[in-house]
């Protein structure tokens, strides 16, 4: 069953039209799957060749199978309704307060409703200085999320304990660190996970970046320290695996981060580069486990660590790693889901590269979201620049956005 026409048809030149219809109509040119004759494309070698091949068969009696056309998903009909520029901005998660210039933004108003039109970022991340109470913060996120013509991941990291916004400012239940729970079991973090889950859909969140997946394993490290769940990888994994759930099930897309781990760490990200130095060997036997517990849980999004481990990757840092990103997490660990950069304000990345540099690693390395950029403007123009130099193809870059509007419109953020 041939095509009965091309979704670019109209585009034929009409001295071409006859020619093409033939081609058609035979199988020797079959377009793409979704219906597209592409007549405007500069066609490969490789491509001409099969055309050729195509022709003689037909000349020679031979009847070609043609495939049936596919119908577009809808997050591929947004995908090509959108510029270059709209589909890099999806693959931002900012502040309201990069894209505001605000010192700390507590509403939305004239100021959001002009930043979210400039900048159409696929995600907002929400943090303690934005929040003065309930009805407020509320407000604020739901309000900033209907200015946008794209429905945004509306984020915040609430853990339980001393990393908890919402919780915190709001006087809701006091936790302690997830440490403090190590031999509670895992019901202990379904109940703690689906009360923060809880409160962070009734105050218009979507997403949290949550769990904690690292592994506690140096004493003198500080910035996993007790938030992590245990020191061993089979309490640590069950956590995860139940946070993430608990997550799940009360309607919050949830992160497990930081892959493939700060908790051997001396060093503070924020103050610094930062280094573990375990090898592939003790990371696939200790550490990967949680982030597989997590990911086999469900896990929509996994945040990459801004950490050095030289024995794995001697030159770059976990999250612009391809090593680290493509080839452990995507394919020794099988994460199809979307991939996080590090947040590229901390001082572990801003001391070694620029806003600009860092984001086009980032992507280049298999990142699907870059997280706070160190300069969003420098950050979503050099990927666009790489782009258009071919360094980075524009199909990458459809990897990713096809990876966030498809989760948009699974979690309902966007009507299918």
């Amino acid at each position: 069953n041939a095509y009965d026409s091309y979704t670019d048809e109209a585009s034929i030149a009409e001295w071409a039209k006859e020619g093409a219809d033939l081609m058609r109509t035979t199988g020797i040119i079959t377009g793409d799957d979704y219906g597209n004759f592409m007549p405007d494309s500069l066609a490969t070698r490789a491509q001409i060749a099969v055309t050729i091949m195509k022709l003689r068969a037909v000349i020679n009696g031979e009847k070609l199978e043609i495939p049936q056309r596919k119908e577009r998903s809808k997050a591929e009909i947004l995908l090509e309704g959108m510029t270059l520029k709209d589909k890099v901005y999806q693959m931002f998660m900012v502040s309201p307060e990069q894209i505001t210039g605000v010192q700390a933004a507590t509403m939305a108003g004239v100021t959001t409703k002009d930043a979210v039109t400039k900048y159409p970022v696929g995600a907002i991340l929400y943090d303690s200085k934005n929040i003065l109470e309930s009805e407020q913060i509320t407000q604020m996120v739901t309000t900033t999320a209907g200015y946008m013509t794209t429905a945004p991941f509306t984020v915040i990291s609430e853990e339980p304990g001393d990393n908890s916004p919402l919780f915190s400012k709001l006087g809701l239940t006091k936790y302690n660190n997830a440490y403090t729970y190590k031999n509670d079991g895992t019901e202990k973090i379904t109940e703690i996970y689906s009360n923060i889950s809880t409160e962070l859909k009734n105050h218009g969140f979507n997403t949290n970046l949550a769990p904690v997946a690292d592994i506690w394993s140096n004493t003198r490290n500080t910035y996993i320290s007790t938030r992590a769940f245990a020191n061993d990888y089979q309490t640590a994994g069950a956590m995860t695996a139940a946070a993430v759930k608990a997550s799940k099930e009360n309607g919050i897309l949830t992160a497990v981060k930081y892959f493939p781990g700060y908790g051997d760490c001396a060093e503070n990200p924020n103050d610094g580069v930062c280094y573990s130095y375990k090898t592939l060997d003790e990371l696939k036997n200790d550490d990967f486990n949680t982030y597989k517990n997590g990911i086999d849980a469900g896990a929509d999004f996994v945040v990459c660590a801004n950490v050095n481990m030289p024995e794995v990757d001697p030159y770059y840092p976990a999250s612009l790693s391809t090593i680290f990103v493509n080839d452990l997490l995507k394919g020794y660990l099988g994460f199809d889901g979307i991939i996080i950069s590090g947040a590229q304000n901390m001082k572990a990345i801003t001391s070694e590269y620029s806003a600009a540099d860092a984001a086009v690693m980032a992507v280049d390395a298999g990142c699907d979201m870059i997280m706070l950029p160190a300069n969003v403007d420098q950050a979503v123009n050099a990927i666009i620049q790489a782009v258009n130099d071919k360094s980075i193809s524009e199909s990458r870059i459809n990897e990713s956005v096809l990876k966030i509007l498809n989760k948009k419109i699974e979690a309902g953020l966007i009507q299918g």
